[in-house]
């Protein structure tokens, strides 16, 4: 298969020097993942990556930093997933229906504890937390690659589309979470395909012309 024509983002890149360190990435990863941020202390973080303190304090300032680097690591592992399972479609639509098929994997998944983007935006209350930026920056770059493929599939204004994808994405890892399983994606990839198939076949509309005003009588 041919890869997606459509330009796709450039994948964020975390990476480590020293084994050490990837254990430390890795145990963070799945810690803050599966108990959630607040609830994993540093020490924990530590222990259970059998690394030393010091190795911790020479590559992060803080838990701070070390969540980020931790959700930019699982930002550039799903961007690349995403982009190889996009260079598997030739169509448009399809491509785009991927994403849905993706995430109804994804949402069956034994492990699934929720979107970890979503769920660190729920638990990180400071503005100035230097995960916020790791958060916006996976949110424009998932922003970014469904504008590109709304287009690619003809989609006239991809705007509302986008929008209206992303919700449904967004929506359906949030309802699995309470579900535990994967029917939310599968009523999202639903309601997607209906969606682009709509947007796909309508012409744009013609720009509105305004009305003159009424005038009212003496």
């Amino acid at each position: 298969m041919s890869a997606p024509s459509v330009p796709v983002p450039a994948i964020t890149t975390v990476a480590s020097d020293s084994a050490a360190v990837e254990r430390l990435l890795a145990t963070a990863c799945e810690l803050f993942y599966r108990e959630g941020i607040h609830a994993v202390g540093i020490q924990r973080v530590i222990a259970e990556a059998g690394v030393a303190k010091a190795t911790l304090y020479a590559h992060f300032a803080s838990k701070d930093d070390l969540v980020a680097a931790c959700l930019a690591r699982r930002s550039a592992a799903l961007q690349a997933r995403l982009v190889e399972a996009l260079s598997t479609h030739d169509d448009p639509q399809d491509r785009l229906l991927c994403l849905f098929d993706l995430y109804v994997e994804w949402l069956a998944s034994t492990d699934f504890r929720g979107c970890p983007f979503q769920n660190a935006e729920s638990e990180l209350a400071c503005a100035t937390h230097p995960a916020k930026a790791v958060l916006r920056a996976h949110r424009h770059w998932v922003h970014d690659l469904i504008v590109g493929l709304v287009r690619e599939a003809g989609v006239a204004d991809p705007a509302p589309l986008t929008g209206a994808l992303l919700v449904l994405m967004e929506g359906a890892a949030a309802r699995a979470l309470g579900e535990h399983g994967p029917q939310a994606g599968r009523d999202a990839r639903w309601a997607a395909a209906r969606l682009l198939a709509a947007a796909a076949t309508r012409p744009a509309a013609p720009p509105r012309r305004s009305r003159p005003g009424r005038q009212r009588g003496r």
